[in-house]
């Protein structure tokens, strides 16, 4: 082919013309491939996960899932090849025309082959990224599956809406147990407060047991008001430290809503609602 030949060879424009679209719907091919078959991984999974019991039938599912990874893996072959071929070809045409088709044909890396709803290793749930495999518009030549990837990409974009809206109410349900646990510590304290202040025996003492130590009246009450203080003050020492520590997550999550509402749309719907203030009691 002319993109294996070096520039002391000498082929036609028309031959060049041809590998390149000949390379252009190989690629583009090689992606189509690559998706239907990342589909049907994620299918095997899916089925693994929910029927698959026991050694015998694990071992089944396991030898499916290789089969198709081996095909992903010749899809994510060909299309190296093909786009290192297109690679080569530009390098000697300055067409912008050629720049211009060959912007979605990106180098295709390792992390790159993954499934729709699969993220990059260490990304968390709510900050999974989608490979750009899935984003490309096929081309004329390709024959492309562009229903099938519109309805997955719908699929996942109501997947990732749910998430949002997930981690919304897990947002407001933590500024709620941060909110009860000051007021919780606050009422502690003025309970425990109250019990320095109560009467904490009678009068008279009750009969004694002998291994028990007899203590004076005012010794006692002096020690159990001395118990109860520590308590509340313990209680008062940790809803201070809570407070502070807690006092700037309100402006956070206003900061948070603000940055993902844009402005000027009104339609837009927000999925992060503010959450109330932390009430410091």
């Amino acid at each position: 082919m002319r993109s294996s030949l070096g520039k002391a060879q000498l082929v036609g424009n028309k031959l060049r013309d041809y590998e390149w679209r000949l390379r252009e719907g190989q690629a583009y091919d090689a992606l189509h491939e690559m998706r239907q078959h990342l589909r049907i991984r994620a299918h095997c999974y899916k089925h693994k996960d929910r029927f698959s019991r026991g050694v015998r039938e694990n071992l089944r599912s396991q030898t499916a899932i290789k089969k198709v990874q081996v095909k992903v893996d010749r899809a994510a072959r060909k299309y190296r090849v093909a786009r290192a071929a297109l690679v080569s070809l530009s390098k000697e045409v300055d067409s912008e025309d050629w720049k211009a088709r060959m912007k979605p044909l990106k180098e295709l890396v390792v992390g790159d082959v993954r499934g729709l709803s699969d993220g990059l290793e260490g990304e968390s749930e709510g900050k999974r990224t989608m490979s750009w495999i899935w984003l490309v518009s096929y081309g004329p030549m390709a024959g492309g599956d562009e229903e099938q990837t519109n309805e997955a990409l719908r699929i996942e974009w109501c997947r990732s809406r749910a998430r949002a809206m997930r981690f919304s109410e897990e947002v407001e349900l933590l500024n709620e147990e941060m909110r009860r646990v000051l007021a919780f510590l606050e009422w502690d304290a003025c309970r425990w407060e109250e019990r320095a202040t109560e009467r904490v025996r009678a009068a008279t003492p009750a009969a004694t047991v002998d291994s028990l130590p007899v203590f004076p009246d005012g010794a006692l009450d002096e020690g159990l008001q001395a118990y109860a203080l520590r308590q509340a003050a313990i209680r008062r020492k940790l809803f201070t430290r809570f407070s502070t520590q807690w006092n700037s997550i309100p402006t956070y999550i206003r900061i948070s809503n603000d940055a993902l509402t844009e402005p000027g749309v009104q339609d837009r719907p927000s999925y992060l609602t503010p959450a109330p203030p932390i009430a410091l009691l």
